[in-house]
């Protein structure tokens, strides 16, 4: 076996351009899709009702990043909604507001929740102010905010009761596990070449055994996507400052189960080919359409269709998606996060299985 990995090292060393590219176009593609997180959407603003400060509730809206509220006129907001130049419009009155979309977005929910938040807070303020002097009043919003009433905990549970969604995490997440299948199918693609030039032949004559081959090509296969994906979070984590909620470590051991489950699927798909050209044609296509059924384009949380949520069930991209938010973003403990794990095992076990069996039955 480690001659085979030797061999395959020496190899990538004569000719890395492929795993440099790879890895270029992950950072630059999560970074981009991940800044929509961190820049700011304008929503414009407009009321009905004359009594309405318009100006006055801008500017204490926009006690916020992320989110930049505009004064406007209705007509003006509602044809920016319609033409989509913008997700989302806010009709203000004085004790309540409406907001103008055209389809639920991830946006929708947290405009939603900053300007109810505003409202319900002015709310109190007047009804205090009716009570109370403007000093006491301001005193006793004072305690509140120091010590109030009561506490709420939220807790998110998986497509259920609620979802967390971060852009950012999204992006990297899933632009690495997309990629990260061109890395590996390609790899694997070594055994085919081998076998169709000789190569495979000659290694068996010496002493090397079959063990040794497709236990050396499998484990560097996995070991060249493993080290992308460590530089990949480490670039994110250490150079542009994303913490991954503290589980950075965490997040690099629970990634495994799923490269190890796509390397037996890239197995089971260079078994079932009539030739490399097949494979090469079939590997984009793979890549492409597990990014897009399994989460790496857009959350799952957000899809409505039963097609589409029943289809992710068979790919493992949408169980390695699950293990990084689950561990990232939800704080699960290990026993939650076992089914996914487990699932990925058994994918790696089965595929690999009939991958090399398949393989075996055509060689001889």
């Amino acid at each position: 076996m480690n001659t085979v990995l030797i061999g395959r090292f020496k190899q990538l060393r004569r000719s890395p351009w492929a795993v440099v590219v790879s890895l270029f176009l992950v950072i630059v593609f999560a970074y981009l899709m991940g800044k929509v997180d961190q820049t700011s959407t304008t929503i414009l603003v407009y009321s009905k009702d004359q009594q309405v400060n318009v100006t006055s509730l801008i500017h204490d809206l926009n006690q916020t990043q992320h989110l930049l509220f505009k004064e406007s006129n209705e007509n003006e907001a509602r044809d920016q909604v319609k033409e989509g130049k913008a997700e989302v419009a806010l009709e203000a009155g004085i004790n309540d507001f409406k907001l103008i979309l055209t389809s639920e977005t991830t946006l929708i929910e947290k405009v939603n929740q900053h300007v109810k938040a505003h409202y319900e807070q002015r709310i109190q303020t007047q009804s205090l102010a009716k009570q109370f002097t403007s000093k006491e009043a301001g005193m006793i919003n004072k305690k509140i905010e120091e010590a109030p009433i009561f506490k709420v905990n939220v807790e998110s549970m998986q497509k259920t009761e609620g979802i967390m969604l971060q852009e950012n995490m999204q992006a990297l997440f899933g632009f690495t596990l997309f990629f990260i299948i061109y890395t590996i199918g390609f790899s694997v693609l070594k055994i085919l070449q081998d076998r169709k030039i000789g190569v495979w032949d000659r290694l068996l004559i010496s002493r090397l055994s079959k063990v040794d081959l497709y236990t050396g090509n499998l484990v560097y296969s996995f070991l060249i996507a493993y080290v992308e994906v460590i530089v990949i979070f480490s670039t994110f984590h250490f150079g542009l400052g994303v913490d991954f909620n503290g589980r950075f470590v965490l997040s690099l051991l629970i990634v495994i189960p799923y490269l190890l489950a796509t390397v037996a699927l890239c197995m089971f798909l260079a078994g079932v080919v009539k030739s490399i050209a097949q494979y090469q044609v079939l590997i984009p296509l793979l890549a492409v359409s597990m990014a897009m059924i399994g989460g790496a384009y857009w959350p799952l949380e957000i899809v409505t269709s039963p097609v589409m949520l029943t289809l992710s069930k068979f790919v493992p991209l949408t169980y390695g998606m699950d293990l990084l938010k689950q561990v990232v973003l939800y704080d699960y403990a290990w026993q939650k996060i076992a089914y996914s794990s487990l699932l990925l095992c058994i994918i790696t076990v089965v595929l690999m299985a009939l991958g090399i069996n398949i393989l075996e039955k055509k060689h001889t």
